[in-house]
């Protein structure tokens, strides 16, 4: 058998490894039942694993101690469970334990390997495919097409060659400082697949609030983001367009996805809003010359505090006054307009319809023998490592599907819809 992998992130890098070690694949929920080790070809046009090398701050968050699908997005979010439940946090640990690496989880939940550099898992996975006797080939496929069961590949070389199975493992269209289009969902396309409409994720955020943000530009709060119906307490920072910091990134998916999307921060989340008015009457008392933000300055930024009083017209500190200013800032409002337009996110929201593809195998249901795996598919993350434990789980799924014919969708019909 002869397999293309077309992409050589992080989906594309293991699931090469995975086809030419079974035995590797063996130790884990995904073991094969065909015995043929495949000849497996990789394509990419540029460096192997270069956004791997570049994720986490260039620390690598690669998966979650606290890993569900609740943390995913999509149309169809409840895609993903099949594969997480077979495949959760201890078995990604036990993968890479298996390949060689350690790792070390924060109080968060987000995993690092052990040494916190990208480059480790980066340069580990590169040396295990290599080892494993998968070719890598750093030419750009820009034809697909399937001819009396076989697919047809044409490179931007101008050379052709033909394989058994595909898969597909391009991502998507936004990272840091990209924005373009993933040659990969034009080859979807090509073989009977269809989009969801795309966006950047895990992004800075554009508010119609500019002046209040950009009064308080620099300024980072501890604060309890809400929208959505999705709640998370992090860092959140303003700047001169909206709002940034990892409790935006993490909501940034399912605010960008809704018709209506509206955040509420709370920056004084370790307070109840009537026991903090109580204390701050009582400051009050104590220091009656005192002005609102000036009382607050011990509990949050002063400058926030003053923000959110000139906003609601308080100059004095009484106990009505302070409780109107305690409960703005335990529920401020912001109209989400957009991304920032320099920044295009992390990953991409959107992409290939998960209803087109068999989510235990991967494999697509309108052309058997192609499958699809990580960011190109509508499967997005949130912040914290769940979209490298993604491409790395459906890396090995696909693998697995591809390594036992059995267990695929058909891939005895030749032709694709």
């Amino acid at each position: 058998m002869r397999v293309a992998i077309i992409g050589a992130g992080a989906a594309g890098m293991t699931a090469a490894l995975a086809l030419r070690r079974p035995d590797l694949l063996a130790m884990t929920p995904f073991t094969p039942t065909g015995s043929t080790t495949p000849d497996v070809v990789v394509f990419e046009k540029e460096q192997p694993l270069a956004k791997v090398r570049a994720s986490g701050n260039g620390r690598c968050n690669f998966t979650n101690a606290h890993l569900s699908p609740a943390h995913y997005t999509g149309d169809h979010a409840a895609f993903v469970a099949p594969l997480l439940s077979r495949f959760g946090f201890r078995e990604m640990l036990a993968w890479f334990q298996l390949l060689g690496m350690d790792a070390v989880t924060l109080e968060s939940g987000m995993t690092y390997p052990r040494t916190l550099r990208a480059q480790t898992v980066a340069d580990l996975l590169e040396a295990r495919v290599r080892d494993a006797g998968a070719t890598l080939r750093g030419d750009a496929v820009t034809d697909l097409a399937k001819r009396e069961g076989r697919f047809a590949l044409t490179l931007a070389s101008g050379d052709t060659s033909s394989f058994d199975a595909v898969l597909l493992t391009t991502g998507g269209s936004f990272g840091v400082k990209r924005d373009d289009w993933s040659n990969g969902y034009s080859l979807a396309k090509a073989l009977g697949h269809s989009l969801t409409p795309l966006h950047p994720g895990i992004v800075a955020l554009r508010v119609a609030e500019k002046a209040r943000c950009e009064a308080l530009q620099g300024v980072k709060v501890e604060a309890c983001v809400s929208g959505a119906g999705e709640t998370t307490t992090d860092d959140v920072l303003f700047t001169d367009y909206g709002l940034s910091g990892t409790g935006i990134f993490r909501l940034s998916n399912a605010l960008l996805d809704a018709k209506r999307p509206t955040l509420v921060l709370d920056v004084l989340p370790q307070w109840e809003e009537h026991a903090l008015v109580e204390t701050l009457v009582a400051l009050s008392a104590r220091f009656p010359c005192a002005a609102p933000a000036s009382l607050l300055s011990g509990y949050v930024f002063a400058p926030v505090a003053q923000v959110a009083a000139g906003e609601a017209g308080i100059t004095t500190s009484d106990r009505v006054s302070l409780q109107t200013l305690v409960r703005r800032l335990k529920s401020w409002p912001f109209t989400v307009v957009g991304t920032r337009r320099r920044d295009h996110g992390q990953v991409t929201c959107g992409g290939v319809k998960t209803e087109e593809v068999h989510p235990e195998t991967l494999e697509s249901r309108q052309c058997p023998g192609l499958y699809l795996a990580g960011e190109i598919l509508d499967v997005q993350g949130e912040c914290g490592g769940y979209n490298l434990h993604w491409a790395f789980t459906s890396a090995l799924a696909s693998a697995r599907a591809i390594l036992s014919p059995a267990s695929s969708g058909g891939r005895e019909a030749s032709a694709c819809v």
